[in-house]
């Protein structure tokens, strides 16, 4: 019985004869490889995938699709960071009031990691998937993008690294500091943490350890707004981390 094999997605259409096998390309838009059986194919200089590879590209690739459908049924337009909270079930006012906590995808990655939902939609946005709109700062979904949703394509890149992820023992005693001062700040101004920022803000200056105002405005998650009421002290705090190579001067962890 003879295959066509999509070299990009690795769809496979099986005929009864090769006369049958009309199809120019696959679903995905990727080229159809005729083959007269199924056979597992690794090239010289090819990495074959590996089981856990192919799992994270599946993985990602359903991530991706719940969040492009769930761009293409809301009629507002929202930014990335909307979209994000939308997705993991926050309390927001605005998602509140428009009756957007009422959608089937509201808080279903209630349970992702909001740097990781980021990368997953930068993806997209860079691979024409999503288009963003500069003055609105609203996602749009693509003609691609809706080809995408229905097709068993995955994403270019495989996002998750599990390695970026962890924070050595000496980036955690910084770690440990930065959320104390954020708990403090949080006191102080009688509003909730993760107001000030989130954990991966935190995690990102721990291993990043920025110096001055711009290379703190260079971590994900910071901007103007931050850096006008906090940056300062948690400048300083690094600062001190730096001077007590590795220590927080004063501070007992």
């Amino acid at each position: 019985m003879p295959y066509l094999i999509c070299k990009e997605c690795e769809t496979c259409y099986n005929f009864k004869s090769k006369e049958e096998t009309k199809l120019e390309n696959c679903v995905c838009g990727g080229e159809l490889e005729y083959s007269e059986k199924l056979e597992n194919k690794s090239s010289e200089g090819q990495k074959e995938k590996t089981g856990c590879e192919e799992l994270i590209r599946r993985h990602e690739a359903v991530i991706a699709k719940i969040i492009l459908y769930s761009i293409a049924n809301i009629n507002y337009d929202l930014s990335i960071n909307k979209v994000i909270k939308l997705l993991r079930g926050a309390q927001d006012m605005f998602i509140i009031d428009q009756g957007l906590n009422e959608l089937p995808t509201y808080s279903l990655l209630k349970g992702m990691e909001t740097i990781y939902l980021r990368d997953i939609i930068y993806e997209m946005l860079q691979s024409g998937l999503l288009e963003e709109f500069t003055k609105r700062k609203a996602l749009l979904i693509t003609d691609k993008g809706m080809e995408f949703l229905s097709s068993p394509r995955y994403l270019n890149n495989i996002l998750f690294n599990n390695q970026s992820r962890k924070i050595s023992p000496e980036d955690k005693i910084l770690f440990n500091g930065l959320r104390d001062l954020r708990k403090e700040i949080s006191i102080n101004r009688n509003v909730p943490a993760y107001i000030i920022c989130g954990n991966d803000v935190l995690l990102n200056m721990a291993r990043e350890k920025p110096a001055n105002k711009d290379s703190l405005l260079s971590i994900k998650g910071v901007g103007e707004k931050f850096l006008e009421n906090y940056g300062e002290a948690f400048l300083d705090l690094i600062g001190e981390y730096n001077i007590g190579n590795g220590k927080m001067v004063g501070m007992d962890y």
